[in-house]
């Protein structure tokens, strides 16, 4: 018996050839079908890299193809510096929180062995340059055991690049799609340095990738092709549609008459252009034709950053009437959620939700997030605003790149300063403190493309810095956001603590005017009342006494003076009592209120002191100081060392 085989003409587009008679019959007689030659068959062979020193003795890997098994991959290269080392930890602990697992648990770190050990990515390898984080996707990731698949591709992995990896990986089930990290440290088992081809990272991993998920479900059919296409025609992204259209365009314009668009690929194009045009993005001139919007792909894909911000703030359990992206002005409320809008790169976002009824996506760096200790319930401030791209350092930083062949070097740089400290506008800094300053300043070049790190302590100059961050000013400032925690009790904690809140500014002008009857402002509302009434009843002070705020400013210090009196079995001696103070300095970290104070404590009078915090007073943290009232009332402090001292002023 004969069978009819359908032979679908499909090209590497994904769409049905310009034979537009979709498919043709076949008699004859039943044909196993060709079995694809394993990639891991392929003999090894020694792949160049366009990039110097960039060897990898890896195994050929074929492309994706139009029915192959989607797999996204995203990676990024982070060099072992100690900021890059910082940033690495703190990565570990973002991927293992909580909320990521299919129950909602904590990320369950696993690697290749039966006894991997978390400390194996915790721990520093001497030599180590660089690590390696990967975010990888399976399209049908919830038929797989991501698990199972992850072991699979490293194994994978190991064998194209011929060593055994030290490396660790998190699955995470809290998106629409599923996903694991992975991070690959830069000395294999065998203490070698691993570099990674930069070709095999973007293709040699995908491909891998969807070997693996192909041998489990097989590989697409083609009604799966066809339903991915249909959905792409209404997508707000940039889509396989928009790169088959990007084929066919000159000056802007795209002609889908011609003889090499058939039918079938000529229709589907033409609705994702009108979807297109629905957007704002192209514009039909007739028949066939559609003229494209300038950086119409760019402007695409800020559609789709857009989409995913709204996505979060729709998602976020607050009762508002309006959701909004903050981007430029002043918002303070209370943080709803807090989530990572880039996992790649350590990034943040927060929902806040303000009394007048509103929320705002608001984007926050990691070195905000981490200065600010930001939580979910807390009392925030975010304020946009400009700062100039030039910084005093980068002088410095010019002058000894100038005479070392346009290398700025920290250690020359350091060599060049007699003593221990130097001192800026009035105020004496640490030497070594006050390298590490410029060596974080050079990072900040480098993400401006004004240098390139050679090492730990080098890095290449713009012989042209200065000028150029001139020029960078006079074209526009650098945008920036500051953000401030009011506090981080809730609105609840706030009514009976004893000191100021932020529910205290409340009284000095009916701030509570024009807050919602519903959600946050309907809380803070009722709160102030209460509030009020606590003040008066419990701690004898009127909401509008003129000396409300020093009453409760000197309340919360004696209470926290009191509570740390019992801690460390010292006697509280207020500043103000008699003369100097000697001892070892500390602080309190920021109280409820949002003050900080220096504690200083002298084991040998048994005694300790508090006054404000000053930023100066960092380059003093646990040393032995001196403070003592000026003739102009000001606090001076003196760091006591081998019969010398130096000193700042309050």
């Amino acid at each position: 018996m004969n069978i009819v085989t359908l032979v679908y003409m499909i090209n590497s587009d994904g769409f049905l050839g310009n034979d537009d008679r979709g498919f043709k019959p076949k008699f004859g007689k039943r044909v196993r079908a060709e079995k694809t030659p394993s990639l891991s068959t392929l003999r090894r062979i020694r792949m160049p890299s366009k990039r110097k020193g960039y060897y990898s003795s890896v195994r050929p890997t074929s492309r994706p193809h139009e029915f192959s098994r989607r797999v996204v991959v995203k990676a990024r290269i982070v060099k072992m510096t100690k900021n890059g080392w910082d940033a690495s930890q703190a990565h570990l602990k973002y991927i293992e929180r909580d909320g990521v697992e299919k129950e909602g648990g904590k990320g369950e770190l696993f690697g290749n062995e039966q006894d991997f050990e978390r400390e194996s990515l915790t721990e520093k390898i001497p030599g180590e340059k660089r690590q390696f984080r990967f975010i990888i996707s399976p399209e049908d990731a919830e038929y797989i055991d991501l698990k199972q698949f992850t072991n699979d591709l490293m194994g994978k992995v190991e064998k194209d690049l011929g060593r055994e990896l030290k490396w660790g990986a998190v699955c995470h089930y809290n998106t629409e799609n599923p996903h694991v990290h992975i991070v690959i440290r830069g000395i294999d088992k065998d203490d070698r340095e691993v570099r990674i081809d930069p070709e095999y990272i973007s293709h040699g991993v995908r491909a891998r990738g969807a070997e693996i998920v192909e041998r489990k479900l097989g590989k697409r059919h083609l009604i799966e092709l066809e339903g991915q296409l249909d959905k792409e025609v209404t997508e707000s992204r940039v889509t396989s549609l928009d790169r088959n259209i990007q084929k066919h365009v000159e000056n802007d314009s795209v002609d889908l008459g011609g003889e090499d668009v058939g039918k079938f690929r000529r229709e589907r194009l033409h609705e994702r252009l009108k979807y297109l045009q629905r957007l704002g993005l192209a514009n039909h001139k007739g028949g066939y034709q559609w003229e494209l919007a300038e950086n119409w792909q760019e402007e695409l894909k800020s559609i789709k950053v857009q989409d995913d911000k709204m996505k979060v703030l729709n998602a976020a359990e607050v009762d508002v009437e309006h959701r909004r992206i903050f981007d430029t002005g002043a918002v303070s409320g209370r943080v709803a959620d807090i989530g990572l809008s880039n996992e790649l790169y350590d990034r943040f976002y927060m929902v806040v939700e303000t009394p007048h009824s509103e929320a705002y996506y608001v984007e926050i760096s990691h070195r905000d997030f981490e200065r600010h200790g930001i939580r979910r319930g807390d009392i925030i401030s975010v304020k946009s605003g400009t700062e100039s791209w030039s910084k005093p350092s980068d002088k410095n930083i010019q002058r000894i790149a100038g005479g070392n062949e346009s290398v700025y070097d920290s250690a020359i740089h350091r060599a060049s300063i007699a003593g221990d400290t130097v001192t800026v506008d009035k105020m004496t800094i640490d030497a070594d403190d006050y390298i590490e300053a410029h060596k974080k300043r050079m990072a900040s070049l480098v993400r401006y493309g004004l240098a390139t790190q050679l090492s730990d302590t080098s890095w290449a100059v713009d012989p042209a810095l200065i000028e150029r961050l001139e020029m960078m000013d006079r074209e526009g400032p650098k945008e920036v956001k500051k953000f401030g925690k009011e506090t981080g009790l809730t609105v609840q904690e706030q009514v009976s603590y004893r000191g100021n809140t932020w529910l205290d500014k409340h009284f000095d002008g009916g701030g509570e005017k024009g807050y919602a009857k519903v959600g946050f402002g309907k809380e803070a509302r009722e709160a102030i009342g209460r509030r009020a009434m606590f003040l008066q009843q419990e701690l004898g002070i009127e909401s509008s006494d003129q000396w409300r705020t020093k009453k409760l400013t000197e309340l919360e210090k004696n209470d926290y003076a009191e509570t740390l009196q019992k801690q460390i079995g010292l006697k509280y001696r207020a500043a103000t009592e008699g003369g100097r103070r000697e001892g070892k300095l500390s602080d309190t970290g920021a109280l409820a209120s949002g003050r900080r104070y220096a504690v200083i404590m002298n084991e040998k009078t048994q005694e300790f002191s508090m006054l404000p915090w000053k930023k100066q007073f960092d380059n003093y943290q646990g040393k032995q100081v001196q403070i003592e009232r000026g003739s102009q009332g000001r606090w001076m402090m003196r760091q006591i060392s081998m019969n010398r001292s130096r000193g700042i002023g309050r």
